[in-house]
This record gives structure tokens, C-alpha cells and sequence, in this order.
């Protein structure tokens, strides 16, 4: 995306969503968590390993649907389930103001735990 990219409001995210964190956020992954800080806001977020997977997937490149797609294979589940959680999970990033071109509509301090579903481990 680039700057002049237009703003998005978060129900207007859906599969065809192409997702950039801010460059003012800064995450960190410890014991498979993320903790995500934004900078501008002074705030920090809590995303569990699965929500860290897809944070750390999320690359201003590649759509929702596609990215579901490659986490619905890589854990053996169904590929709609998985978009269907991803999609909420992106929409609560951008309400929480962490993602380039989505206007945040008020952010909360603390995003804790976010699920995406409940996926078992990829397969070694």
C-alpha cells in the first residue's frame, strides 16, 4: 500500500483485504505471543500465538483470502472457518488503530488473547 492508499473503514475489511501494520508499531514475540506496542498511541497489545501468526503475516501484500488459505492448509482445517476468523481478527486490529489506511474508530489499551480459532499446530 502506499501513502496516498485511500482509508478503509473496519466493516469495510473483508477477504480481499490487503493488511500492513503501522510503521509506528513495534512487536516483539516472546514464548510464541506478540506484544505489540504502538508508538503514537502509547499502547500495548496482547495477541496469543495464533493472532502473533497472522500478525507476523501480514505483509501488505497479500489478501485475507489468500492468506487464509495457506493457514487453513498449513493446520489441516477448513479454509472458510479460518478466513472467517482472520478477517474479525484484522477488523480488531484496525479498530485498535495498529494497521496502515484503517481508520480506527476508538482504540482500546489492551487487545488480550485474540483467537483465531482453534487451530491445532501445523504439521512438522
Amino acid at each position: 500500500m502506499t501513502d496516498e492508499a485511500p482509508y478503509w473503514r473496519v466493516d469495510q475489511i473483508g477477504p480481499d483485504f490487503v493488511a500492513h501494520p503501522r510503521r509506528e508499531v513495534v512487536t516483539v514475540d516472546i514464548d510464541g505471543d506478540a506484544v505489540v506496542y504502538d508508538e503514537l498511541q502509547e499502547r500495548t497489545h496482547l495477541l496469543n500465538p495464533t493472532g502473533a501468526i497472522v500478525w507476523g503475516l501480514l505483509d501488505g501484500e497479500t489478501r485475507l483470502d489468500e492468506l487464509s488459505a495457506d493457514l487453513a492448509e498449513a493446520f489441516g482445517v477448513d479454509v472458510e472457518e479460518v478466513l472467517a476468523d482472520v478477517v474479525a481478527l484484522v477488523r480488531e486490529l484496525g479498530q485498535r488503530g495498529l494497521l496502515e489506511h484503517v481508520a480506527a474508530e476508538g482504540a482500546c489499551d489492551v487487545l488480550e488473547q485474540t483467537e483465531v480459532g482453534n487451530l491445532p499446530r501445523p504439521a512438522d
